[in-house]
């Protein structure tokens, strides 16, 4: 069969733009613009600092380009044996962190899954209790202190371990594994850690990117925890 030929009429029509959107587009525009340069400005303004000379840096007479083109900023921060280890001790924090807070997330949040045990909803409780309330500054520094943790770099990965956030949004993706499943690794006589280990962590492996992300962020920018510890 011969398709049916296209009617000019019938071609979609352009829907003409009023005074009040030409106006919104505008004004939108320019509002955007101007939001940019207020943001780019103080960046522009830090890079350009950068590459001055201390004269006129101290005069103020830097805005968003160099003046008197220098790299010694640059020389001296690259020659400081601080920044390197400043940098080494990130990388470790993040990196053991992000693996144990794993770790321990998936294991505080398997029993809230699937856990069948006494005092279950007093568990589950002390967990959702902790993202309104936490112990405070002080209460935290003695505890690291009682630990012997305080001036050591893992203080920085124990407080971090775990979230109840993270517990629970890890939770929720353990419910989508159907409990059949979970029954016949029982009765094949699997436990608990083995059912965790083989069965549960693998299904929901689109989460665990975005969870070992956040895990980094939160180990590896943990101020102002090292402040006072």
């Amino acid at each position: 069969m011969k398709s049916a030929a296209l009617n000019p009429h019938d071609a979609p029509k352009k829907i003409k733009r009023t005074k009040g959107d030409w106006t919104f587009t505008i004004i939108n525009s320019v509002a955007m613009i101007l939001f940019c340069v207020i943001i780019l400005f103080p960046v522009l303004n830090v890079i350009a600092v950068s590459f001055s000379s201390d004269a006129y840096v101290y005069q103020g007479a830097v805005s968003i380009y160099p003046r008197e083109f220098r790299t010694v900023a640059y020389k001296t921060v690259m020659e400081s044996s601080q920044l390197w280890n400043s940098f080494g001790n990130s990388i470790f924090v993040a990196a053991v962190g992000t693996v144990c807070t794993l770790v321990m997330t998936s294991l505080a949040a398997y029993p809230m899954a699937f856990g069948k045990f006494y005092g279950k909803k007093m568990y589950v409780s002390m967990i959702m209790l902790t993202m309104w309330f936490n112990g405070g500054m002080i209460p935290t520094f003695l505890v690291m202190n009682k630990l012997e943790l305080v001036g050591s770099l893992w203080s920085l990965i124990v407080l971090g371990l775990l979230s109840a956030y993270n517990i629970v949004v890890l939770r929720s993706a353990f419910h989508a594994i159907p409990k059949s499943l979970i029954e016949s690794a029982q009765l094949d006589g699997a436990n608990d850690f083995v059912i965790l280990a083989k069965l549960v962590v693998p299904l929901p492996r689109p989460l665990w990117p975005p969870s070992a992300c956040g895990a980094w962020w939160a180990t590896g920018t943990p101020l102002p925890t090292p402040l006072f510890i």
